[in-house]
């Protein structure tokens, strides 16, 4: 009975640990469990996985400066624009870090406003263009579930504006519209969904080409401008 008793006393505190020794073995499961928490989800995005978006918000180009060219002489003008609306659609496959897509976008100009020389005019008039374009985009996680995203693309944008006339009657802006190289460059902020889905808050800078058009003896020639753009958007990975 007496040899008995250090073998109980020993049971008795691998069943029941001391506090200090309770307090250690929780701190080491709570951080295994922070681990391997991270662990998984990066296992998880390290999967190659395909996905598809939607992007909505609006777009900014505050001024489109312009040369009219009346055969004897070169006038400056100047088309003052609003805030016009945004959307893209998103198609791309995820491979570890990295984000490959092909991207389709396009957007309002609303012009509010058109200046040739020391004549002003307010109009009310739209402008369009269009952009698709390859984007390759680097994820960095930030904390659970928010990654930051940023990239560039290149593609081809169009770009549309309307033939303006004058309250004195010249048409002297005439309708445009031009195809060219673009790149553009985005930052982003993403939260993780539950589903595979995921919420995207983006801005990007376009490179919109300057579209040139002749009516009659006049000739106007717009130059290249860079759009801003920002929007909310949901992507779901399948």
């Amino acid at each position: 009975m007496t040899a008995a008793a250090p073998m109980d006393t020993a049971a008795h505190f691998t069943m029941n640990p001391s506090r200090p020794a309770r307090r250690a073995l929780l701190s080491a499961l709570a951080g295994a469990a922070a681990l391997c928490g991270p662990a998984a989800h990066a296992q998880a995005d390290a999967q190659p996985a395909w996905y598809a978006g939607v992007q909505l918000g609006a777009s900014h180009l505050s001024g489109w400066p312009a040369r009219v060219d009346f055969g004897s002489v070169t006038v400056d003008g100047r088309l003052a624009l609003g805030e016009g609306r945004h959307a893209s659609l998103l198609l791309g496959r995820r491979q570890g870090a990295w984000r490959f897509e092909l991207e389709a976008q396009r957007g309002t100009l609303p012009i509010e406003q058109v200046q040739l020389g020391a004549v002003t005019q307010a109009v009310a008039a739209d402008g369009r263009y269009r952009a698709f374009t390859a984007n390759v985009l680097r994820v960095i996680p930030l904390a659970q579930r928010w990654n930051a995203l940023a990239g560039l693309g290149v593609g081809m944008a169009e770009v549309s504006l309307p033939a303006i006339g004058l309250a004195n009657g010249c048409r002297c802006f005439a309708a445009a519209s031009d195809r060219a190289a673009t790149v553009q460059a985005r930052l982003g902020l993403e939260w993780e969904a539950a589903g595979g889905w995921r919420v995207q808050l983006a801005g990007s800078w376009l490179r919109l080409p300057g579209p040139s058009a002749a009516s009659g003896n006049i000739a106007t020639r717009y130059e290249r401008r860079d759009a801003l753009t920002a929007g909310l958007g949901l992507l779901v990975h399948f």
